[in-house]
């Protein structure tokens, strides 16, 4: 349970963390066009629906297209897909495929529609090259042998035309990090074995770490830095040492001790956490 934890995490629900029951929810209805104006913000990374952090890119989406896409998702319906998995492009167990669902999950590719009329979002994922759709995930209420996340297949016309957009959308956001934060993020990440993940909030003017461990229960949390001043954590490859990166402090080291991540003032940082200063 504690290596597929930071996969669970990815899908954000505490049902889906916990496996409790099907992925019911209804996707939104599909729409004929886009009125007047739209901009897009990109997000990148497992779980991308949700982060703070939006990728600057060039990247030239048609909005007719965004509308093939959006509707393609549509089709999809989870209440409808539960029932035929059979129909499934992909299936991935979390239990039993854990490199692969690592990789699906972080190749997450979140792009929200911002029009008059309001705003629709579509997230594409990437596996051996071609690019899929989520469709449902089937948890501990389901028979053992269905247990996993399904994915949707792009129709290759539609391939054609995402797939270039996907990996111009993937390059720029790894240029774009790594000037920005260098090895860090501002967004929830996990240790090298999946047993905690660190979820940045904010207290007021300050960050607040929250640390959860495999089982969603909170261990401990501390402030190291404002919020103003904070540019994303790291946790090193192989410990549970945790650094923070920030405008005021520079960067800095909190070490697990006693259950407790406290500041080693006398850590040396590792060559392969970069930061944004170097």
């Amino acid at each position: 349970m504690k290596k597929v934890f930071a996969a669970a995490l990815t899908m954000i629900t505490l049902c889906q963390m916990t496996g409790c029951f099907s992925l019911v929810s209804t996707r939104t209805p599909a729409m004929d066009y886009i009125r007047g104006d739209v901009r897009y913000e990109i997000r990148v990374g497992a779980s991308a629906d949700t982060h703070k952090e939006i990728i600057e890119t060039d990247v030239e989406i048609d909005k007719d297209r965004f509308v093939d896409l959006f509707n393609e998702n549509a089709k999809y319906d989870p209440n409808t897909v539960k029932h035929e998995l059979s129909g499934a492009s992909l299936k991935i167990d979390p239990e039993t495929q854990q490199e692969e669902w690592k990789e699906i999950t972080h190749s997450e590719v979140n792009i929200r529609a911002v029009f008059d009329d309001g705003l629709r979002s579509v997230s594409l994922y990437e596996y051996d090259s071609d690019l899929y759709l989520f469709a449902v995930s089937i948890g501990n209420a389901g028979k053992k042998e269905d247990r996993g996340y399904y994915y949707m297949k792009l129709p290759d016309e539609m391939q054609d035309y995402w797939l270039p957009v996907y990996e111009e959308i993937r390059s720029d956001a790894e240029e774009y990090h790594m000037e920005t934060y260098g090895s860090f993020s501002i967004d929830p990440v996990s240790s090298y074995d999946g047993k905690y993940l660190a979820r940045p909030n904010e207290s007021g003017d300050n960050i607040t770490i929250m640390i959860l461990t495999d089982d969603v229960m909170k261990t401990t949390s501390f402030s190291p830095c404002r919020k103003s001043d904070f540019y994303g954590i790291c946790w090193e490859e192989d410990s549970y040492s945790l650094w923070i990166q920030s405008g005021d402090i520079g960067v800095i080291c909190y070490r697990l001790d006693n259950g407790k991540w406290t500041e080693d003032p006398d850590a040396v940082r590792p060559d392969y956490i970069i930061s944004r200063y170097d």
